[in-house]
């Protein structure tokens, strides 16, 4: 947010000028892997990875994965949406499992989504919209960031005792699939798991699958469907 007052000829700013309050609303930089040369992220130039999106961009804006598969560790300190072309037409659910964030390249992290530094993300709302994860041995995200994970596939993501998921509160997991995963998922207070799909998930080593011991998080109209090991 930025203030602005009037300044005249000789630049003395002026007083009785109405104050004006600026807001970023929010830019949009578009991700296309078939990209030789990363470009600005306008949807005519998009950039190449979504990573390079992640360090251009800051709080409030929006990142647009085109189709392909993204060999990337993700790490972000904002707060930000990152989705698939399912965010323009929530029709296109074929853009979601083609927009793939495959893990398997990626060693010594024990999260797929991590920090970029040390910072407080407390307050930080990370957005996750129409996107598949897949193929990675660790969590999907494990720190203290609001967490909206939406319309998303996690094929094969391994947390075996660690979290899955760890989301502060207020998060929302919602009409997301999850296929051949493990480790527990903790939301915090006022949080939501609602309307997800749950199938073949391993929790032998945990106590809980969904650790509901926070109050307030509400579980509803989920399906689960073969799971070893795991008690809500």
């Amino acid at each position: 947010m930025a203030v602005a007052k009037s300044i005249d000829s000789v630049g003395a700013v002026s007083d009785s000028s109405a104050i004006i309050t600026a807001i970023h609303t929010g830019n949009i930089f578009y991700v296309d892997k078939s990209q030789v040369l990363s470009g600005i992220g306008s949807v005519n130039d998009p950039m190449n990875s979504i990573q390079t999106a992640i360090n251009a961009s800051r709080n409030g804006d929006s990142i647009l994965v085109k189709p392909g598969v993204y060999f990337e560790r993700l790490s972000i300190d904002s707060s930000i949406t990152i989705g698939s072309l399912f965010m323009l037409n929530p029709n296109d659910t074929a853009s979601i499992s083609k927009t793939i964030i495959n893990g398997s390249t990626t060693t010594n992290y024990s999260a797929l989504i991590g920090l970029k530094g040390t910072n407080n993300m407390i307050n930080r709302t990370l957005s996750l919209r129409g996107l598949q994860f897949e193929q990675f041995n660790g969590s999907l995200i494990n720190d203290s960031r609001i967490l909206i994970l939406s319309n998303c596939i996690l094929n094969s993501i391994k947390a075996n005792c660690s979290s899955l998921i760890n989301g502060n509160n207020n998060s929302i997991i919602e009409k997301s699939k999850f296929f051949n995963t493990s480790g527990q998922i903790y939301l915090a207070s006022n949080s939501i798991i609602s309307q997800n799909l749950f199938l073949k998930h391993n929790g032998s080593c945990n106590s809980q699958f969904i650790n509901g011991s926070s109050s307030k998080l509400k579980i509803t109209n989920n399906l689960f469907i073969d799971l070893t090991g795991t008690d809500l």
